[in-house]
C-alpha cells in the first residue's frame, strides 16, 4: 500500500487514476442509493439507508485516520494531508446527508403515491 502512495506522489498519472477511481466509486455508490432507474431486486428504503451509514462510517474513519497520522516519508507535508483530511470528512459529510435526504424524499413520495392508489381503489369500489 505505501508503494502505490508514494507512486501516486510521484507520477501525476497514476495520481489521476486513483481520482478517478475513487470519484468512479463515489458515483456507482450513489447510483445504487438514490438512482430513480429501475433495476432488479433494488434495496428498500432501510437497506440503501443502511449502506449509506456504512459508508459514511468508513469514509469519517479513513479522513480522521488520514488527519492524526504522519504521511509515509516522502508523502508531503502533514498540514496539506490534514487539510485534505478534513475536506474529505467535512464535504463527504455533507454529501452523505443530501444522499440521505434524497433516499428519505424518494420514501416519502412513493408513500404518498401508494395511499393515493389506496384511496382510488376505494373510491371505484365504493362502499
Amino acid at each position: 500500500m505505501l508503494g502505490l502512495y508514494q507512486a501516486t506522489e510521484r507520477d501525476s498519472m497514476i495520481h489521476a487514476a486513483v481520482h478517478l477511481h475513487m470519484f468512479l466509486a463515489g458515483c456507482l455508490l450513489s447510483w445504487a442509493v438514490i438512482g430513480i432507474d429501475p433495476i432488479r431486486r433494488r434495496p428498500g428504503t432501510r437497506g440503501r439507508l443502511a449502506a449509506l451509514v456504512i459508508a459514511a462510517a468508513g469514509h469519517d474513519t479513513l479522513a480522521k485516520l488520514m488527519y492524526a497520522w504522519m504521511p509515509p516519508a516522502g508523502g508531503g507535508p502533514a498540514a496539506g494531508r490534514q487539510l485534505e483530511a478534513e475536506l474529505m470528512y467535512y464535504g463527504g459529510t455533507a454529501i452523505d446527508v443530501a444522499l440521505a435526504v434524497i433516499v428519505m424524499t424518494q420514501w416519502y413520495l412513493a408513500a404518498g403515491r401508494a395511499l393515493a392508489r389506496t384511496r382510488r381503489r376505494s373510491a371505484v369500489a365504493g362502499p
